[in-house]
């Protein structure tokens, strides 16, 4: 019913927010609860980077496989 770039880009602007819940959910328990040497903002903010670009990276990944294979395996 619609190209691969109309979709591509409407699943990911809706589904924006909730690749950024988990990283920082995620960058807040394990940063603390792991005791990380070096508690500084910076610190908290590069590792909360991380987590991000591996979200987005495996979202559009997935995306990327969900575009190439219509039928499902």
């Amino acid at each position: 019913m619609y190209k691969v770039t109309p979709y591509f880009l409407a699943v990911n602007s809706v589904a924006l927010m909730s690749f950024w819940f988990y990283p920082i959910i995620t960058t807040t328990c394990v940063f603390y609860g792991l005791g990380m040497p070096i508690h500084t903002a910076r610190a908290f903010f590069d590792w909360m980077g991380a987590l991000m670009l591996t979200a987005f990276c495996g979202s559009a990944f997935g995306m990327m496989w969900g575009c190439v294979l219509t039928d499902g395996i």
